[in-house]
């Protein structure tokens, strides 16, 4: 492989993964906004809606976690 191709796929590969923490995070976002609206007393959402916002919210904080910890094992390995 030639020193332009290695460039070249480390870019697509950080490119890659800066995407998945936007996205991951944009999503956090939105879901602990939805989350707030649930827990107002004025909320038009069911309990089954928000119980599928917190269930959604958990999940992507995991999400968050599991990718904030591997990309630190990978700075940590560089």
């Amino acid at each position: 492989m030639t020193d332009n191709n290695i460039v070249t796929e480390t870019r697509k590969q950080l490119d890659r993964e800066l995407d998945l923490g936007l996205g991951i995070s944009k999503a956090l976002g939105d879901l602990r906004f939805l989350a707030e609206k649930v827990n107002d007393k004025e909320s038009s959402f069911g309990i089954t809606e928000g119980m599928a916002v917190m269930d959604a919210l958990h999940a992507v904080q995991q999400a968050q976690k599991a990718w904030q910890e591997i990309s630190h094992n990978k700075l940590v390995k560089a």
